[in-house]
């Protein structure tokens, strides 16, 4: 991948399509998106439960 490819993410409960932009601060083989800002939708690829004991997503 190179900056500003667009791909598709794709997990068991939903899919987002967003555009790559590369940085020295991630390493090589690893995707970090920020779940932060609605806008961006990452949420939408994490199951809609919580742990029971910490009550965070199960990831």
């Amino acid at each position: 991948m190179k900056d500003s490819d667009t791909v598709k993410l794709v997990s068991p409960v939903g899919e987002l399509i967003v555009k790559v932009a590369k940085s020295s601060r991630v390493p090589p083989g690893v995707l970090f998106i920020t779940f932060h800002y609605p806008e961006l939708q990452a949420n939408v690829l994490t199951p809609y439960i919580l742990n029971p004991i910490t009550k965070t997503a199960p990831l």
